[in-house]
């Protein structure tokens, strides 16, 4: 019985931490002025419109090492810095151009949201994002980035 008491309460114990894990905002710093979308040039449209097209150009081109090789059939090989908030940005993306066309979301409100989400990328580009990826490579449904996103502050 005393087994048992002791499991549940070890159990108990590791739940409430993983829980306040969770609840800890991810607080990124800012150093500059972020994004300067007038340098962003070809770029692919985007039903949110033309500052997201750069914006989401800006992140993927942060996020995409490119290497020129001489050897071999391919000419260049592609690196991808911190794959998960890639990955989670690459899935919002979809998200919002989806939500919109069903009408569940304006484009304004999208727009405005993946803005910010997309700022976050970038910033967190520059930080030690351990515990964000960590976090983001859990989840499943882009509800959940949407709300692991919402945890991030920007200083």
């Amino acid at each position: 019985m005393k087994k048992l008491a002791w499991t549940i309460i070890v159990l108990l114990g590791t739940f409430m931490q993983v829980q306040a894990e969770n609840n800890e905002p991810y607080v990124f710093y800012t150093y500059g002025d972020g994004i300067d979308l007038k340098q962003v040039n070809d770029y692919p449209d985007h039903l949110l419109g033309d500052t997201i097209a750069k914006q989401l150009h800006a992140v993927k081109e942060l996020y995409l090492v490119r290497y020129e090789t001489k050897v071999g059939f391919s000419d260049s090989e592609i690196e991808v810095q911190k794959p998960d908030i890639l990955n989670a940005v690459e899935k919002m993306d979809a998200y919002f151009k989806k939500t919109v066309k069903k009408g569940g979301m304006n484009k304004k409100e999208a727009s405005g949201l993946f803005s910010k989400y997309l700022t976050v990328a970038y910033w967190a580009f520059y930080e030690e994002t351990d515990a964000f990826e960590k976090a983001l490579s859990k989840i499943k449904k882009s509800e959940e980035l949407l709300a692991v996103f919402e945890k991030v502050q920007l200083k």
